[in-house]
């Protein structure tokens, strides 16, 4: 006979694996609508190389020319797709679609981990339905696995740096899968090095952070922090020298090449604050408050999604090809930090919206009744940041219009 503990345990074990379910679910059904439409024209690229590659053993997208080698594992996978399922976009469409909706799951998953259901959920419906995460899901491009590769890869390195009882060859082994995903995200797009820079760079930060001498012992402490400031000092002079005598010079004209169709933003700085205020104008106006909401709530979480974010926000606003997709890799991060913050300061804000209810109501108000109250002025309050924020249209029309 099953024991009651027996019993609890597992319907808490079936409600936490329920939610991500039903996360993915809803991404992906969101990924499927209208997954025919008109095709754009760097996914033929990834098509063609895919048929040839059935046809002729090779990758060319016409005969004689060269070889489409870009991301060649994407177009393996839509190629080994086309086998089973006959050649159209909507097949070629599919591993993008469900990477999108993992890569939603995935960002549930970690958020939960660190700041709850209610920070979960916020994150994750709200990048599940942004409208360049709904875009890149839908197109037979590798953008989705790319950024799926990377987030999952960051999520581990967090678990080894910030779990101090993780067994050794728990942590090597979550080492290793971290450096496979890396890779692979390389492999698919270079840029990705940016953001797994500042993810190495916050993993030696916070190890370095959590072996500090306690402040009682003053004297290391200060011997510490006077060997790392040398250290970072001469890393950096080691770096310029290097870009001096011309190392890095390859990278260097890959920052400031731009082709001459998309030279218009080349000099915009502002080309990605232009973005984000058209798009999430509610949600970037007021993101140092939700920073310091998210710090409150957890600020090893807060500081890991941050670090990736802006260094990425500051070098791809810095360089010369500016587009929407290339900070896609980091916005799991953005907007773990914008469901960190909105539970957070909602959790904060309970009380006073409770209150103001009483205040309205003489104290009379039963206590359901100021449940219901509060939850109903909660949803007001969302449902009006919503509209006032251009991805929201952006994505019904999306979802309601082909083409969109």
């Amino acid at each position: 006979m099953t024991s009651p503990a027996t019993l609890g345990t597992s319907r808490t074990r079936g409600a936490a694996i329920a939610a991500p379910v039903a996360v993915f679910a809803i991404a992906l059904a969101a990924r499927l609508v209208d997954l025919h439409h008109t095709p754009y024209v760097d996914e033929l690229n990834h098509v063609m190389a895919a048929h040839s590659l059935l046809a002729n053993h090779t990758l060319q997208l016409d005969p004689g020319g060269e070889p489409y080698t870009r991301a060649r594992l994407f177009t393996y996978i839509i190629a080994a797709l086309f086998r089973v399922f006959g050649e159209s976009l909507a097949v070629a469409r599919i591993p993008a679609a469900i990477a999108g909706a993992a890569l939603v799951t995935a960002l549930f998953v970690w958020v939960r981990s660190v700041g709850g259901r209610a920070a979960a959920w916020i994150a994750s419906l709200l990048f599940c339905f942004q409208p360049q995460s709904l875009y890149l899901s839908q197109l037979a491009r590798f953008y989705t696995i790319q950024t799926l590769c990377f987030f999952v890869g960051a999520a581990m390195i967090y678990r080894v740096v910030t779990d101090s009882a993780l067994p050794r060859a728990r942590a090597y082994a979550l080492w290793g899968g971290a450096l496979l995903l890396f890779l692979l995200a390389l492999h698919f797009q270079v840029i990705t090095i940016v953001g797994i820079g500042s993810v190495l760079a916050w993993a030696i930060g916070a190890w370095g952070y959590s072996h500090l001498a306690p402040a009682s012992d003053s004297g290391r402490r200060r011997t510490q922090i006077l060997t790392a400031t040398a250290a970072v000092v001469l890393l950096l002079a080691v770096a310029l020298l290097a870009v001096h005598y011309g190392a890095f010079s390859r990278q260097l004209a890959m920052f400031t090449y731009v082709d001459d169709w998309a030279a218009a933003n080349r000099n915009n700085v502002r080309y990605y604050h232009d973005l984000f205020l058209d798009q999430y104008a509610t949600i970037w106006t007021l993101y140092p408050l939700l920073i310091v909401l998210a710090l409150n709530r957890n600020a090893r979480a807060t500081i890991f999604s941050l670090v990736p974010f802006v260094i990425a926000f500051v070098a791809h606003s810095l360089a010369a090809w500016k587009a929407e997709r290339y900070l896609f890799s980091v916005m799991p991060m953005f907007f773990a930090v914008a469901g960190l913050g909105i539970a957070e300061g909602a959790r904060l804000a309970r009380p006073a919206v409770s209150g103001a209810l009483e205040s309205i109501f003489g104290g009379a108000i039963p206590a359901r009744a100021r449940s219901i109250g509060v939850s109903l002025v909660f949803a007001v309050i969302a449902a009006f940041a919503l509209i006032g924020n251009g991805a929201f249209s952006y994505a019904i029309k999306m979802l309601r219009t082909s083409d969109a």
